[in-house]
């Protein structure tokens, strides 16, 4: 969206996970001018991810990203507090931690 068709400046998607259910929540920074060919960019890459799945290597990048950012949400008392009650929200166990491949 940025690097090929200079339409955002900044873009991102974040996943709430609950116990039964999950919100998919996005966001977008555009020009006026270009809501309208952003947000079918938008819903074009989502029904292409939705159909296809990611690639092999958008895989990869993903859990290299994830195993290498999980520490890091237990660097401050915040982050741990938080950590916790996201794994409580879920349904995880008290040993997760234990039995979570790094």
């Amino acid at each position: 969206m940025r690097e090929k068709r200079g339409l955002t400046y900044a873009i991102s998607t974040d996943l709430v996970v609950y116990r039964k259910t999950g919100i998919l929540l996005g966001g977008v920074a555009t020009r006026s001018d270009a809501m309208r060919q952003t947000i079918a960019v938008v819903r074009e890459t989502m029904r292409k991810f939705a159909a296809d799945g990611p690639t092999d290597q958008e895989l990869a990048d993903a859990k290299t990203y994830l195993n290498g950012a999980f520490p890091i949400a237990y660097a401050s008392d915040t982050g741990l507090a938080a950590q916790l009650n996201a794994f409580q929200q879920v349904g995880l166990g008290i040993d997760y931690l234990d039995k979570r491949a790094g």
